[in-house]
């Protein structure tokens, strides 16, 4: 039987004042966090109330190391409609050590691509406003933002037309619901991918 530390300081659900911890730093005062500080990417945590140490750019210590480029963490935008998914997709790509972004919906993507570069796009094919096949088509044209690799999310395939569209571009698919190890393998896949 292992015996808990006792820490000195309150969790930051019990603070009456606002804690400028990351997400990371919160779910690790919880009793029951699968995470712990060794887990983590050097760097990214520290106790409650205390910011990070900046070190310069963020290097991962994973096995099958995910950076593509030396230096710098890939750039990864997650388009989905759904907040748990994009929040469970973020939390688990941030430990992995990449960089990501999120939006809810494929004009909100188009919007942010309009301003900075991602290395991958992981999007759901249905949601409001534009989905993820319209996403697609407006990359395709390229006329404001550069082609990127894109990795499909969908719980299921609607639409022959949506079938057919998968079949002709030949693009990866993740169905939900998934594991952690297939997110991660796909990422990992579509990033060595030329």
């Amino acid at each position: 039987m292992r015996a808990r530390a006792a820490t000195t300081s309150p969790r930051p659900e019990e603070s009456e004042t606002p804690s400028r911890c990351s997400a990371a730093c919160a779910r690790l005062a919880h009793p029951r966090s699968v995470l712990r500080p060794r887990d983590l990417p050097a760097g990214s945590w520290a106790p409650c109330g205390r910011r990070p140490r900046e070190r310069g750019p963020r290097r991962c210590r994973a096995r099958g190391s995910p950076i593509p480029t030396p230096g710098a963490p890939a750039r990864i935008l997650v388009v989905d409609d759904d907040p748990l998914v994009i929040r469970l997709i973020i939390d688990t790509l941030i430990v992995e050590g990449y960089d990501v972004d999120s939006a809810e919906n494929g004009a909100a993507a188009l919007e942010k691509l309009r301003h900075a570069h991602f290395d991958l796009i992981l999007s759901d094919l249905h949601m409001p406003r534009l989905d993820g096949v319209g996403l697609y088509r407006a990359l395709a044209q390229g006329q404001d933002h550069p082609m990127t690799r894109i990795v499909f999310l969908t719980g299921s395939l609607g639409s022959s037309e949506q079938h057919r569209f998968l079949k002709e571009t030949g693009l990866p698919l993740l169905r939900k619901p998934f594991s952690l190890a297939e997110l991660q393998q796909i990422v990992r896949q579509a990033l060595a991918a030329p």
